[in-house]
């Protein structure tokens, strides 16, 4: 059996600090049009996308987040007949952990409806149903629905709390994140129920809203473990440059997700992950 990975927790869930990521498997380059119908290409069905799963799960890293189930309403309100549906993501991970006879553990993105009505709650409650009907142990509230409650005049999340005891009561571990880094924080001081945080982090300064070292002090003096995003800037810079400086400057709690193209790239993605917690010479590199 190969080397397990390191593992963390969010909350009771026991993760590895290797998340599987899925831009580079839906299509989200980050980089260019051409290069996001290059993605939908090469993993253009669930056996595809659960080959890659494959090279993950003879390490341990049986966690994935990303988006997982379609949208129930379109962006004008609209009640959209295939919402709810899980995706591509959901049946690449129940082949993949058929075969290896294990659990991998879902983080879907969910967009939460955060309008102040009885109405928009109760969408809210349905679109975090959905996430819990895919079997989700986690439930990420995306970025995106953070953007609409944070209020940085009153140093709050506006009614996050009613989110949070939502995804309690459907059975799930509720965890924040945000291209804002102030939302750590921010949530930290008001003691919001959430067990992790997601934030961009990367040498090369790439989607961050502050010099590297202020989302570094971030980081560490964060109250819960922190999931990075965009270690390698998109693309921007390599996996070794990448992974080495995020795994070498977070905490042993903390964890990184990252996305691969291919299984060869989760496999060259996994070896130096390794190497930099071991500190160990990155042998694909030697």
């Amino acid at each position: 059996m190969a080397e397990q990975f390191p593992k963390t927790k969010i909350g009771n869930v026991e993760v590895p600090r290797m998340i599987i990521g899925t831009n580079w498997i839906l299509g989200y380059s980050h980089k260019s049009w051409a290069t996001s119908v290059h993605i939908k290409e090469v993993n253009n069905s669930a056996q595809a996308v659960a080959s890659q799963f494959d090279t993950y799960l003879k390490y341990g890293i049986n966690a994935v987040i990303g988006p997982m189930v379609g949208p129930l309403v379109s962006n004008g309100g609209d009640g959209l007949q295939s919402g709810g549906q899980a995706n591509v993501i959901v049946e690449a991970a129940k082949i993949a952990s058929e075969k290896w006879n294990t659990e991998m553990i879902l983080i879907p993105t969910t967009n939460v409806n955060t309008d102040d009505t009885k109405e928009g709650r109760e969408l809210a409650k349905q679109e975090i149903a959905a996430a819990a009907a895919i079997g989700a142990k986690i439930c990420y509230i995306s970025f995106s629905s953070i953007d609409k409650l944070l209020d940085f005049e009153k140093r709050q999340i506006r009614r996050l709390d009613d989110y949070t005891y939502m995804v309690r009561e459907a059975g799930m571990v509720p965890m924040i994140g945000n291209h804002n880094y102030q939302i750590i924080p921010l949530a930290d001081a008001n003691g919001y129920d959430v067990e992790a945080y997601l934030t961009p982090y990367n040498s090369l300064g790439f989607y961050l809203q502050a010099e590297v070292e202020e989302i570094y002090r971030t980081i560490h003096n964060a109250k819960k473990p922190v999931m990075t995003i965009k270690a390698m800037a998109a693309g921007r810079l390599t996996p070794f440059v990448g992974l080495t400086f995020n795994y070498n400057t977070i905490r042993e709690k903390d964890m990184v997700a990252i996305g691969a193209l291919t299984a060869n790239e989760a496999q060259e993605d996994i070896d130096i992950a390794m190497a930099a917690i071991e500190h160990k010479p990155a042998k694909r590199l030697i």
